[in-house]
């Protein structure tokens, strides 16, 4: 055999970023590429990285709106990257994702999901431990070893202005109990939040006894929190528990008669963003990764209504914000949520809540 050509091994010499064609096969070698880089050095040989590779994969159940909202942003920094998106229900999104994965296709560089839908992943070992600069920013109550909070949605009392009055509101849940709300309650038929939080809260059994109790009021119940605020604007009910304030505050704009309120315990789905285990594109999916964190990118979700992580970049609502640091507040997230949580709640929902309902 011949000698092997001395031509390459200069060259990278000359130009180390030349091993980048030789692309991280798991987010543990990408961090090993970058380990004792400065901030500046680190985020150059990243963004060469992603040239070279050009694209993002990314699964998530976020609506195309805010989605193409924040590539658009994106790639007036990145032009050179295009991102490639799957965008489903969260349980689409993790099946699709855990399908691919047993199949051995690892198509996906970076996963949204629902928080109690996360646990499987982590358990077949799909996800992997990216260490964004960019997690500084973020407290530490929104972020864990393996996701980092981009956005929360708490879920809030919603009430029509014209039907009610401020000193009738109820402001704990008990308060949604007297027969003075009975057959006047809407409620989205998947309030498993609703029901996590309050068992995390009271524990299951006063839970499970509230729930039987609410079921008494007669709900009424429909899919989509988006729907009950529209009804409740329309005065077809006086009440709704539980919607995203953030869509109260965009038909309050309007001059609808609606406002909302937080219950005593609020639920607040955290919203995150975790990178693959072997993400095909490591470079470029860091550089989104950290683009989704940054005042930039948070500033650009805030923008379409969303009530995001990072401190520095204020909600269009201030009151809103104000919830982030409600004692109330209980943040649903990947490492607070108990598997038997999951199947209890369903327990309630089907078996309480929307028992003999259509």
């Amino acid at each position: 055999m011949g000698k092997k050509p001395i031509i390459p091994f200069l060259l990278l010499l000359i130009f180390p970023s030349l091993t980048l064609a030789q692309r991280p096969r798991s987010v543990e070698e990408l961090m090993a590429s970058v380990k004792g880089l400065s901030p500046e050095k680190r985020q150059a040989w990243i963004v060469e990285g992603a040239k070279k590779e050009r694209q993002v994969v990314w699964y998530t159940p976020s609506s195309p709106t805010i989605v193409k909202e924040i590539i658009t942003t994106f790639n007036q920094r990145y032009p050179f990257i295009e991102i490639e998106y799957y965008r489903a229900k969260a349980r689409d999104v993790t099946e699709k994702f855990l399908t691919e994965a047993r199949a051995g296709r690892y198509a996906a560089d970076l996963i949204r999901t629902a928080a109690f839908l996360f646990s499987p992943l982590i358990e077949a070992g799909l996800i992997g431990e990216y260490q964004s600069l960019a997690r500084e920013s973020i407290p530490p109550q929104f972020q864990g070893k393996l996701w980092t909070g981009v956005d929360i949605s708490p879920r809030v009392l919603g009430w029509n202005t014209k039907l009610v009055t401020p000193s009738q509101l109820p402001v704990r849940w008990d308060d949604l109990l007297p027969p003075r709300w009975k057959g006047k309650i809407l409620m989205d038929s998947f309030s498993d939040d609703e029901i996590m939080t309050l068992m995390a809260v009271w524990g299951k059994d006063r839970a499970k006894e509230y729930f039987k109790k609410l079921s008494a009021q007669d709900i009424t119940f429909r899919r989509g929190r988006t729907l009950l605020v529209q009804l409740v604007a329309a005065g077809e009910a006086p009440i709704a528990a539980t919607v995203l304030p953030n869509e109260v505050e965009g038909l309050r704009a309007k001059g609808a008669p609606i406002d909302w309120a937080p219950l005593d315990h609020t639920p607040a789905h955290v919203g995150f963003i975790s990178m693959t285990k072997h993400p095909p594109h490591p470079y470029a999916a860091a550089l989104f990764y950290d683009f989704l964190l940054s005042v930039e990118g948070q500033r650009d979700q805030a923008e379409t209504g969303r009530t995001v992580t990072n401190p520095k970049v204020k909600s269009k609502v201030p009151r809103i914000d104000a919830l982030k640091n409600s004692p109330g507040l209980f943040l649903l997230t990947p490492d607070n949520i108990k598997k038997e949580w999951v199947k209890d709640a369903l327990a309630i929902l089907d078996g309480v809540l929307l028992k003999g309902k259509n």
